[in-house]
């Protein structure tokens, strides 16, 4: 009789750079963790974007109020996203984190854990090289987005700063870089088109800002627990004192 021990489904994401990653198997483990963990996934989006959500509001009433009121409002909006989309992001990568260990999310452990310099530099950094790259040629902004896209999963799971995280990013796409574009346009392409497209029909016919702002939610955590898997998948590796 054989001793290892069995492995639960949570430990199904391959440990060590999986050169069969399968796009079909990372949506399937992302719709299981978000069947798992939907409700703290859905309070931590509802924290990020109903305060936006209520700025662009104010902001849409503010037209004719003075520059710098307005100028105080932008600003506010955009740290909110800023520092919003990395405890977001934090949490995803949390919820990966708790499914492989069938343990619960702790967002308190987030923030605490929270690599948050490097994550905010790679989210302003890497937005700005992909657009650069699509301006140029198209295809430099789509090579710049499947090979460093990781790296915010890689600095929240192994708290690397910004280069090591885009060197590690680049090291675990290359070899796979078929397969991870694969990944972005079958679970966080497709999740976004679909989302926009219910937001189009809920302001054509609901016209409800509840309903639009329902389905945000509701597909808000698809993009980033992709990324996170595939990160595991590549072989992403938990440092011992990362709390989740």
């Amino acid at each position: 009789m054989s001793n290892a021990p069995s492995e639960s489904p949570a430990a199904a994401v391959a440990l060590v750079h999986d050169a069969r990653l399968r796009p079909m198997r990372i949506l399937r483990d992302a719709i299981a963790i978000y069947r798992r963990h939907w409700w703290g996934l859905m309070l931590g989006a509802l924290a990020v974007f109903l305060p936006l959500a209520a700025l662009d509001a104010v902001l849409d009433q503010a037209h004719g109020s003075t520059s710098v009121l307005v100028a105080l409002l932008h600003l506010g909006e955009t740290v909110i996203h800023v520092f919003g989309d990395v405890f977001y992001a934090g949490l995803v990568a949390a919820a990966v984190i708790a499914w492989r260990r069938s343990s619960r999310i702790r967002p308190l452990q987030v923030v605490r854990t929270m690599p948050w310099g490097t994550i905010i530099a790679l989210d302003l950094l890497l937005p700005l090289a992909v657009a650069l790259g699509l301006v140029l040629l198209i295809v430099p902004g789509v090579l710049v987005f499947v090979y460093f896209g990781l790296a915010p999963a890689f600095a929240k799971i192994e708290h690397l700063r910004m280069r090591p995280a885009l060197r590690r990013s680049y090291e675990a796409v290359r070899g796979s870089f078929w397969r991870v574009l694969a990944v972005y346009v079958v679970v966080v392409i497709s999740a976004g088109i679909i989302q926009e497209l219910l937001q189009e029909l809920a302001d054509a016919y609901i016209g409800s800002f509840a309903v639009h702002l329902a389905v945000r939610l509701a597909f808000a955590p698809f993009g980033g627990l992709a990324m996170v898997l595939t990160a595991y998948a590549l072989g992403a590796r938990e440092e011992s004192h990362d709390g989740g």
